[in-house]
């Protein structure tokens, strides 16, 4: 769960209908980028950008609890292992 109440699926769900959006109206991009395969990459970009907000110590601090583990931490990093498992 977000600070604002949203959940982590949810938000996701959101900004892959915004990528949904962007796709059908700006199609050239992957033209105009030289990246066959830039709407590919954007919608991995866009579907696991935010996962390491699922790390337990980031959710404690979500919380308000007390976390000597997560350091002020960025959550983008903990999402990286993610990218990895991607072939």
């Amino acid at each position: 769960m977000s600070s604002d109440g949203t959940t982590l699926m949810g938000h996701i769900r959101h900004c892959l209908e915004a990528f949904r959006g962007l796709t059908q109206a700006l199609p050239l991009l992957p033209a105009i980028s030289g990246k066959a395969n830039f709407f590919e990459m954007l919608f991995f970009s866009v579907f696991l950008h935010d996962w390491g907000k699922a790390h337990g110590e980031f959710q404690k601090r979500l919380k308000g609890e007390r976390t000597k583990l997560w350091l002020n931490s960025r959550h983008e990093f903990y999402s990286v292992p993610f990218v990895e498992m991607l072939p």
